[in-house]
């Protein structure tokens, strides 16, 4: 999602599971690159950690806004923001929101803007939670730009076995069954898939970066 925000903007990620670093690190990092805006993906099983995150970040650089998504974003985002510990949640995929959001907070956050970012949820001046109504779900992938990574250390991502440098990439998204276990039987449900065409561009360009071998979802 870093891939769209304004290029006016300054952008860094860091992978702290791959770095295999302690929340202290973390937040060590964080506080050197004194960002404006936050970014955290959050998984169930990590929620404990990343509310430890943005509680100290909150502490040591309270002008620092928090904004987080991903799968246990997706499913209880009030909760997540009833963590006291958020500015922002933004559940479902922000390849489209998260750098709508982004210039929103540019603009100043009291703006109309902050309430035209869809799904988007935050804290309004009395404290209450607020969401935004949900966007369009995006229908044609191949609209959606390829992640930029290079913004990360590709030595960081390889094989187990022969050490070659990979990656992850999607070729759909959706499913076109209804399972009755399926964990989740609504968000992100309806199916579509990129083009062949554009599946093999991203494979070309990752092989320009040195890139071997792939994860294909």
């Amino acid at each position: 999602i870093a891939t769209g925000v304004d290029p006016k903007h300054e952008i860094a990620l860091h992978d702290a599971n791959i770095k295999d670093q302690s929340i202290e690190d973390t937040v060590n990092h964080i506080k050197e690159q004194r960002p404006d805006v936050l970014g955290l993906s959050v998984v169930t099983r990590r929620l404990h950690p990343m509310r430890e995150l943005a509680r100290r970040i909150k502490q040591e650089l309270p002008k620092t806004k928090i904004v987080a998504g991903g799968p246990h974003i997706n499913y209880w985002p009030k909760e997540s923001m009833e963590l006291n510990v958020l500015d922002y949640a933004m559940p479902g995929f922000g390849e489209r929101t998260f750098p709508q959001l982004i210039d929103a907070i540019d603009q100043g956050e009291k703006t109309e803007s902050i309430t035209k970012v869809p799904g988007l949820y935050y804290k309004g001046l009395t404290g209450s939670i607020h969401a935004n109504p949900p966007g369009i779900t995006e229908r044609n992938l191949d609209d959606i730009p390829f992640p930029d990574r290079t913004l990360l250390d590709l030595n960081d991502y390889y094989t187990a076995v022969d050490q070659h440098k990979m990656t992850t990439t999607y070729s759909s998204r959706g499913c076109p069954f209804t399972c009755t276990f399926c964990d989740r039987p609504a968000l992100g449900k309806a199916f579509r898939a990129r083009s062949p065409e554009n599946v093999i561009e991203e494979l070309k360009q990752c092989i320009k970066l040195g890139i071997k071998e792939f994860n294909i979802f």
